[in-house]
């Protein structure tokens, strides 16, 4: 592992591209015969740059509340798009349970609830000092994670994905293969060689091999996201703000989408580098814009309840990703497609923007027949426009 701010070798930079016939850099993954990941070099460097030094610029401090808020709606978000819920609990009944569940108040007795415990332990692992990554630990993490829910965890076979496992995704690895795939992929991680990519473009590409070989019948997304956060810590251990999962399930469809167009082509992963890391970005717009609105202090007179019970700074915050004057409801749900029937139904959303409209913070107008809705309140307009997604 060279370091997350790796850009910075001048010299590893121009040995690389010393070595390329062209602008593409190809990795020795997947090691099994045939393509393997191929990216343009300079622009994935340019990138990761890019990358860092915005969320250094916008990262919210890991002892801020807000901060551990972040991290249950990423543990959250992400359970809905490959958590295989057994229950029919809204975001903001898990959001509830899961904080009950961190603070020891309830007892997990549900399989939901067992696996948003699982999954809090399992964060707290990755982001120790003195837990590396390595073959030795993610079977740790396989354990802690797959407990509790009806698994014999003495037979792995219980858990592995095979020719008849459902997946989300199109053409992956042959499960004949896994064995032998996994085990080249820790042999590629401990060799930690100079010779690899390194930053977030890295973790991305370690994120989408495992995804690639998806090794067990499920939570193959989740096990793709800890490894990416994993990796990322293991760069630099200062650095622990690197979320994405609720713009990957505000995006699912894309994501699914281009992660199926790497697979069946040529292995290559431009659209998929440039997809994950907008969505990154986006991501920390909207705890960064989360973070202004719950520091602002300042609540319409008359709204502190509804906005305290409520959380209408996290609405807010999904409203300012539309970069618009003006929008109507279909529009911002469109582009938030997580919030309906997720986050709240679309009948909530009318609601709390009914609220946001009597408390002056959203003007409503007619247009076609439609609701339309721009901000009123220049407060909450600053911090709309302060960031670009």
């Amino acid at each position: 592992m060279i370091g997350l701010d790796y850009f910075l070798d001048d010299k590893w930079i121009k040995k690389q591209t010393s070595k390329l016939k062209t602008n593409t850099f190809y990795s020795t993954l997947p090691s099994k015969e045939g393509p393997k990941f191929n990216w343009s070099f300079q622009k994935a460097v340019d990138d990761d740059r890019f990358l860092y030094d915005y969320i250094n610029g916008f990262k919210v401090d890991i002892m801020n509340k807000v901060y551990r808020e972040f991290r249950y709606y990423d543990i959250i978000s992400i359970l809905f798009v490959d958590g295989n819920l057994q229950g029919k609990s809204s975001f903001k009944t898990l959001y509830k349970e899961l904080t009950d569940i961190n603070n020891d108040t309830v007892k997990p007795n549900s399989y939901d609830e067992r696996l948003m415990q699982n999954m809090l332990k399992v964060y707290d692992l990755i982001y120790q000092n003195n837990f590396p990554l390595n073959e030795e630990n993610f079977e740790l993490i396989v354990h802690i994670l797959f407990r509790n829910l009806g698994y014999d965890m003495d037979r792995k076979e219980n858990i592995k994905r095979s020719e008849k496992t459902k997946s989300k995704f199109k053409n992956l690895l042959d499960p004949s293969l896994i064995d032998q795939e996994l085990e080249n992929f820790w042999a590629f991680i401990k060799a930690n060689s100079t010779n690899n990519f390194s930053g977030f473009t890295e973790a991305l590409i370690l994120g989408l091999e495992f995804l690639y070989i998806s090794p067990y019948n499920q939570l193959n997304i989740i096990l793709m996201q800890f490894i990416i956060k994993w990796y990322l810590f293991q760069l630099d251990q200062e650095f622990s703000f690197m979320n994405s999962s609720i713009l990957i399930a505000l995006n699912f469809n894309q994501f699914v989408k281009t992660v199926d167009k790497v697979f069946a082509t040529n292995f290559n992963t431009d659209e998929y580098l440039e997809l994950t890391k907008t969505l990154v970005k986006d991501q920390t717009n909207l705890t960064k814009r989360y973070l202004w609105l719950k520091e602002n202090k300042y609540i319409p007179e008359g709204y502190e309840k509804e906005f305290s019970d409520q959380n209408l700074e996290l609405l807010l915050a999904f409203i300012m990703r539309n970069n618009a004057e003006t929008f109507n409801l279909d529009e911002m749900i469109d582009r938030n497609c997580f919030i309906d029937g997720v986050y709240c139904t679309k009948e909530e959303v009318e609601t709390e923007i009914a609220l946001l409209v009597g408390a002056n913070v959203l003007s409503k107008t007619k247009e076609n027949n439609k609701n339309v809705y721009a901000w009123k309140d220049k407060h909450f307009k600053k911090i709309a426009n302060l960031l670009k997604d």
